[in-house]
């Protein structure tokens, strides 16, 4: 009868309102630490929607003119310049395909012999547009517009990429 009266608390890291709060408190941080990381893309791209980014119109060539003759430093300034941007473009169509490791698709222009192994440009598309791809032919012209990605500067090729990218026309070769 004395252990009625001697009855142990639990130490309050025990209780289960304690123990409810750590897993809250833990699942904040984890969502915290592993989730959206680009918080910035949320709030413009609903500023996008009322007022639409300027596209700019370059052909491939105008776009890596821009690059040419700059040391590095002044390649990474002028990416970043660029990056993000809409560019209105066209490419000759070497190859479409589906994008590795991922549900978008790809199309490139691709170097002429020996280099044709080797990208001139790419420019990655969303699931949504493979309808329009599909109409698209080896050696067709392609017109679209296109998140600038970057440029890469290579020992013998160089390349430059877009994302998001939609198509506005297919001019298929003569």
């Amino acid at each position: 009868f004395y252990m009625d009266k001697t009855k142990t608390k639990k130490v309050w890291y025990k209780r289960w309102w304690a123990i409810t709060l750590f897993i809250f408190v833990g699942i904040g941080i984890l969502g915290n630490l592993f989730g959206e990381t680009d918080t910035s893309s949320s709030t413009s791209s609903g500023s996008n929607i009322q007022a639409p980014e300027p596209v700019l119109e370059m052909t491939t060539q105008q776009i890596f003119n821009e690059f040419s003759d700059l040391s590095e430093i002044q390649a990474d300034e002028k990416i970043k310049e660029f990056k993000g941007k809409r560019i209105k473009t066209s490419i000759y169509v070497s190859k479409i395909d589906k994008a590795s490791l991922s549900s978008q698709y790809v199309a490139m222009e691709m170097y002429e012999y020996p280099y044709n192994l080797m990208p001139y440009v790419k420019a990655f598309f969303p699931a949504e547009e493979k309808d329009d791809l599909l109409k698209a032919n080896i050696g067709d012209t392609l017109v679209f517009s296109g998140e600038f990605v970057t440029y890469k500067k290579g020992g013998l090729t160089s390349y430059i990429e877009f994302t998001k990218s939609k198509v506005i026309e297919i001019n298929p070769s003569e």
